[in-house]
């Protein structure tokens, strides 16, 4: 039967339809992170046939035969479209890597900490920070890398510790808006306000920075968005993305500090100093102490010439010696080194079709400039989410951090300014190595004869050797943090979403200093409290070190549940809101102690008793509490929280907002209209590049925008009760246990508010390659806390109240190119802000003035931060005498100007902070090759230089440079403003002197911020599977340009030393 039906069908006539055609496929991929490309249109131009992507970025067409050769397109928004002849008959897999477009016209979505939206909907103030904007940077802290990348933000780099590690710098957005509370924007990570120490971030994890500014963008944070807010939104898998990891590592080269910056007085005008003091007897007293406080080598001198022990001719060849030392020498070689930073980062991430997943490593080490302080921090964050269905998701975040730190003793600095000689800085003239190639004795807190003399006396040795002190063991602190968070999000109708978020933040730090038994410290220590008689030794100190111990705990956590719904309403009307409700506590708490007796090695300390005076050295005095640290503390702070937001839209071009808010806390006074704060902001804005008659050649986009509303700030420290502290000691008249009052009760304590008019308009032109944003805004701080005068009968003077107002405005500018011809590219950038802020209204100022009060530096009426000085009229022709005004008439009763001038006739210069701030950066690019540079400055301000304080000069040994170029003779007074070397010291001159109008300088400054080349490129290696690579180099802290003061006095760090210049070198590779 087989065989038959096959011979039938052999000899009947059939016809055959064949398919003439092949399969054309591929994948589409972005060039630069390789993740695929959903949506993209590719066709076919003769064939005439076209396809969409899929989530997976492929694509599949059916071509006929008959086309042999055609034209591949591909288009996508936000990408360089891409034409490519291809040979169908050959060609029928077709891997596809997009460029990303080089335009600014792209839909950027902006991230609140609450929604997301698009960015050109929004009516608010708001500017982003992308991913490479932060990769141009190669330094651990976040603030580092993000510093002059938003206009308005304005920064102050002068803030270090007693080791001089630099801080984390004071950083505010459009002015101040507070006095006494918190300054420092709002920070905000993955949502939820971030409770730590921003050394726990690393930049890297970091996927792009928010910006909010304005009432319309920062409102709904409420009473922590009066200084704006910076929404830091982390790195996250997408659905459908292939596997990707990103490596980097980079080494920060530094060089050591520029001591020689500093304008000290020199070794010879110093020993001119204390010879001419010695002649006056101004040393008598303290030679004659019984506690013999150490005096210096010149007084030595001084003193065996004066009793004939040595000839002048030896005093004076020992001068000669001296007159030539520099102790910053010895510190550059045998205390500081050039310190080294390295950073290593690990990320991956990825999806599939119902999960995401990203993990972060991060490892930051930090040698500072000096042999015992440094940090190494690491940072591991993993994301991940998953949707069991279509409408519900659930993730999950989870963020730790491990950070060491060390460095020296409060008790036991060793750099240069932090070294102190009785109290007073150390003399220049100084030596820390001897001739003999030995760590050289400094006598630090008793001279040499009372040492010498009571050498027997003691069982430890009470000499000082900085160097020595080198190798002992410093503080330490440990620090963990971790931050747990879990979201569910449910859709139950299309554009209607329900989600509640949680999050639960636990950090814990542990310090300990240590004082060996053979560092200074302890030894002194020691010896002070040992009773030496001719009959006994007691010893009130245990052998042993010294161990300090300070432990805090943070813990707190947040929930929050929303409704949230983004509709669009047939084609013209769209609407975007959400109502929710939060609650959130944050708990601290800490102790500190001190044991005595301890062997690290061992883990033992003895017991000593806190509770009752001891005998001391017999010399320094007679009894004394041995010193302890014994502390606890506590606070909690919560917080409930309403809010809504509400965004519609009209054609694509008309937008409206409305945000209310509605805070209560605890920290507040009784009556509950102060726990409570409703806040709300309204803001409209008109794209009217969309308008049928809006048509330009050259302008692309144009949208106007305006806000109006209200924020809020706190100050947790300040309390609402009445707060007492137990003393530690018996009063002096009852002999009984007391308390003292740390604040009184203030049931009218509550928020402050501030309240912001934001106008603005967002352009762009030629082709998109150039953006601008201009923002002119207005803001009303109000109810601001501030010290106030009361009845001293209360038990204080003045308490902290709500009691001022300030009032600021301001502009901030943004402009962004990005050019590309052939193989040549431009990208320019230029963020520039403007702030001028008044006190309005103060209850509790002076009506006259006191050094005080000027340098309180807030007058109503003025400018918040106002630099003001008293009138100079210059130095008297036969003393040098500075001279001043007691109304129009010149006068040198220095402490009648100081007390009695009004405020009135004080010289009012201007803001002592910058009114503006400004970063430019170019980078130029060229194939794979590209070069940037920054420049940074600040602008319109005021600074009081530093100079000589013949009063600090004598008692502190704190001299200026200033001093060589003072009056000295009849005619010096054309020449000179510096007054003459006076004894004995009139403290009112020299106060008016430090406060008078002649030490005012312009603030205004430009610096070379950075330099930085790279080379990058995409690169396709199977085996290794890496995506591409980018190696660069940067050099850092390069200096000033320009200065509006004559004698190019740095603002920034005339009263210390500024960052030393930096060298990078890192690697970044993508697989």
């Amino acid at each position: 039967m087989r065989t038959f039906i096959l011979c039938i069908l052999f000899v009947l006539p059939y016809t055959v339809f064949s398919q003439e055609g092949v399969v054309f496929s591929g994948t589409i991929r972005d060039a630069e992170t390789g993740i695929a490309i959903q949506g993209a249109v590719v066709s076919l131009r003769k064939s005439n046939i076209s396809a969409l992507t899929n989530p997976e970025g492929r694509y599949r067409l059916l071509i006929k035969r008959s086309n042999a050769n055609d034209t591949l397109s591909v288009r996508n928004i936000g990408y360089e479209p891409l034409s490519q002849r291809v040979s169908l008959g050959i060609d029928r897999h077709f891997e596809i890597n997009l460029e990303r477009k080089n335009t600014i016209l792209e839909e950027v979505e902006i991230n609140t900490g609450y929604q997301t939206q698009k960015r050109r909907s929004s009516t608010g103030s708001v500017e982003l920070i992308s991913k490479e904007d932060l990769d141009y940077g190669a330094g651990a802290n976040l603030l580092d890398r993000i510093e002059g990348l938003f206009s308005g933000g304005t920064f102050d780099r002068t803030n270090y510790n007693f080791n001089g590690i630099p801080q984390q710098p004071d950083l505010t957005v459009r002015g101040a808006s507070s006095l006494m509370a918190e300054t420092f924007p709002l920070i905000v990570v993955d949502n939820f306000p971030f409770e730590g120490s921003l050394d726990d971030i690393n930049p890297d994890d970091i996927e792009n920075i928010t910006i909010l500014k304005d009432a319309a963008a920062s409102s709904i944070w409420g009473v922590k968005a009066g200084n704006g807010v910076l929404v830091i939104t982390t790195k996250k898998g997408k659905l459908n993305q292939p596997l990707t990891i990103d490596v980097g590592t980079n080494l920060i080269l530094g060089a050591k500090p520029d001591l020689f910056s500093e304008q000290i007085v020199s070794a010879a005008d110093f020993i001119e100093m204390e010879t001419f003091l010695f002649d006056k007897g101004f040393y008598t007293n303290q030679i004659n102490d019984s506690r013999k406080p150490p005096l210096s080598p010149v007084i030595h001198l001084l003193l065996q010439h004066e009793r004939n022990e040595i000839d002048r001719a030896e005093m004076e060849k020992q001068f000669g010696v001296l007159r030539n030392r520099d102790v910053r020498n010895d510190f550059l070689k045998h205390v500081y080194r050039n310190p080294v930073e390295s950073n290593t980062t690990f990320n991956m991430r990825g999806g599939g079709d119902k999960t995401t997943y990203s993990f972060t490593l991060g490892y930051n080490s930090n040698l500072y400039n000096m042999p015992m302080n440094a940090r190494k921090r690491l940072t591991a964050r993993y994301n991940q989410s998953y949707r069991p269905i279509d409408k519900l998701s659930i993730s999950t975040d989870l963020a730790y951090t491990y950070l060491t730190t060390s460095q020296y003793n409060s008790s036991n600095m060793i750099g240069y300014n932090q070294m102190l000689v009785n109290g007073k800085k150390l003399y220049p003239y100084a030596q820390l190595h001897d001739a003999l190639g030995g760590n050289a004795i400094l006598y630090k807190d008793y001279d040499k004869s009372f040492i010498d003399d009571n050498e027997s006396k003691v069982t430890r040795d009470w000499s000082f050797r900085p160097l020595d002190e080198m190798n002992n063991h410093g503080s330490k602190l440990q620090r963990d943090q971790i931050v747990a968070g879990l979201n569910l999000d449910y859709e139950f109708v299309q554009g209607v979403r329900v989600s509640i978020n949680s999050q639960f933040n636990r950090a814990i730090s542990e310090s300990s200093s240590y004082y060996e038994e053979e560092s200074y410290f302890t030894r002194n220590l020691f010896n002070r409290f040992t009773y030496v008689s001719d009959s006994e030794i007691e010893h009130n100190i245990p052998k042993g070190g010294i161990m300090d111990k300070d432990n805090t705990k943070l813990w707190g956590y947040a929930l929050r549940s929303q409704l949230s719904a983004n509709r669009m309403f047939g084609d013209r009307h769209s609407f975007d809101g959400l109502l929710g409700a939060e609650v959130r506590e944050v708990n601290n708490s800490g102790d500190q102690r001190r044991n005595y007796g301890v062997y690290e090695d061992r883990n033992i300390y003895e017991l000593v008793d806190f509770t009752a005076t001891k005998r001391i050295f017999p010399v320094l005095g007679n009894r004394a509490f041995i010193p302890n640290r014994i502390g606890f503390s506590r606070t909690s702070n919560r917080f409930v929280s309403f809010y809504s937001n509400f965004n519609y839209g009209l054609d694509e071009r008309y937008y409206l907002s409305l945000s209310v808010r509605n805070d209560a806390s605890n920290i507040f006074g009784v009556d509950m209209k102060n726990k409570w704060s409703p806040l709300w902001s309204v803001g409209g804005a008109w794209e009217v590049s969309r308008e049928p008659f809006f048509k330009s050649n050259l302008v692309d986009y144009f949208k106007l925008r305006a806000s109006f509303g209200y924020s809020g700030n706190v100050d947790s420290q300040i309390p609402a009760e009445l707060v007492l502290q137990r003393v530690s000691y018996l009063d002096f008249y009852t002999n009984l246990p007391f308390n003292s009052i740390v604040s009184l009760q203030n049931p009218e304590l509550s928020w402050e508010k501030v309240r912001t008019f934001n106008v603005a308009a967002d352009w762009r032109m030629l082709n998109n390659q150039l953006a601008v944003t201009i923002d002119y805004y207005r803001k009303k701080s109000m109810d601001l806390l501030g010290s106030a005068i009361v009845d001293p009968t209360l038990g204080v003077s003045a308490v902290t109240m709500n009691s001022a107002q300030l009032m600021g405005q301001g502009l901030d500018l943004s402009i962004s190119a990005n050019v590309r011809r052939g193989e040549w590219g431009w990208n320019g950038t230029l963020r520039a802000g403007y702030n001028k802020t008044i006190l309005d209204k103060y209850f509790a100022r002076p009506q006259t003035v006191t050094s005080n009060a000027i340098n309180a530096a807030d007058f109503v009426g003025k400018e918040h931060k106002v630099l003001t000085s008293l009138k100079w009229h210059g130095l008297t022709e036969d003393s040098g005498a500075p001279v001043g005004y007691i109304g129009e008439e010149p006068s040198t009763a220095y402490l009648d100007i100081l007390r009695n001038t009004p405020l009135d006739e004080l010289v009012y210069h201007g803001s002592s902070i910058p009114r503006t701030s400004l970063l430019l950066r170019n980078i130029l690019k060229y194939k794979s090759w590209e070069v940037g540079f920054t420049f940074s400055g600040q602008f319109f301000y005021f600074f009081r230089r530093n100079s000589i304080d013949y009063g600090q000069f004598f008692n502190r040994w704190e001299g200026h440079a200033d001093f060589a170029d003072r009056w000295q003779q009849p005619g010096d007074e054309k020449t000179t403003s510096i007054p003459a070397f006076n004894y004995p010291v009139d403290t009112n001159r020299e106060g008016f002197y430090g406060l008078s109008e002649i030490l005012v300088r312009r603030g205004d400054h430009l610096r070379l911020q950075d330099i930085r080349a790279a080379y990058r490129t995409a690169i396709n290696n199977r085996k290794m599977g890496a995506r591409n690579i980018e190696l660069f180099m940067m050099a850092s802290n390069l200096g000033l340009v320009w200065t509006k003061n004559a004698e190019r006095i740095d603002p920034v760090y005339d009263s210390g030393i500024g960052p030393s210049t930096t060298i990078t070198g890192g690697l970044k590779v993508g697989f």
